[in-house]
């Protein structure tokens, strides 16, 4: 496969299409730290970070992921709504979630890693942006970072100030509660709508640069 740099060079690089987590665990900490899927070029020697599909299987988790790149958002969500049928550039199997671009990817392998359940933080992160205020017209996207030790979850806001990122820090009882509905299967809508066919993520049901006034 290959893959171009800023330097106008272009080189291959190896990849596993597929990689077990419970095999390779070390990709976990590229993962976080930035550095997976980033390669040297061998001309000028930058760091350069390609989005390149991968399956990630995670047997000890009982979770299948599938990272899809950032450029292929709109054919992901097509095709999870039924829009679009599989081509051969992007094919979705029926066990695998998708995560779209790596900020995504980071966060739900870190959602996974705290032994949470990813419907119930979508949920939560809903809940949160629907009930901001001043955030009108304002494109906000929320990620979830780490639970903390004082019985907290930590979030990063983007988009409320130019340039910059709030840490937002909520009670895990809201995730409590929130996971124990879904437990209890409430038919509650918004534990659906965040569901588009595989793609589970607030964004299917949040509208950005909403009016709260």
């Amino acid at each position: 496969m290959k893959i171009f740099c800023p330097c106008d060079n272009s080189f291959s690089v190896k990849h596993n299409s597929t990689i077990n987590i419970d095999k390779s665990p070390e990709v976990l900490k590229e993962i976080a730290n930035g550095s997976f899927l980033k390669f040297e070029c061998p001309k000028c020697g930058r760091g350069v970070r390609s989005e390149i599909k991968t399956r990630f299987e995670w047997p000890s988790k009982g979770q299948t992921l599938l990272f899809v790149p950032e450029a292929n958002r709109i054919a992901c969500l097509n095709i999870c709504s039924g829009n679009k049928k599989p081509d051969d550039e992007l094919k979705i199997e029926k066990d695998e979630t998708p995560v779209i671009g790596f900020i995504e990817l980071a966060e739900r392998i870190a959602c996974i890693q705290a032994d949470l359940d990813p419907h119930a933080l979508e949920v939560l992160k809903f809940f949160l942006l629907d009930s901001a205020k001043d955030i009108k017209n304002k494109k906000i996207k929320i990620v979830f970072n780490a639970p903390l030790a004082d019985g907290k979850f930590e979030f990063y806001v983007h988009g409320l100030k130019a340039d910059e990122v709030a840490v937002m820090q909520v009670p895990d009882k809201l995730y409590d509660s929130i996971a124990a509905d879904i437990k209890k299967k409430k038919k509650d809508e918004v534990f659906k709508a965040v569901f588009l066919g595989n793609y589970l993520s607030y964004q299917n049901i949040f509208t950005e640069g909403r009016d709260n006034n």
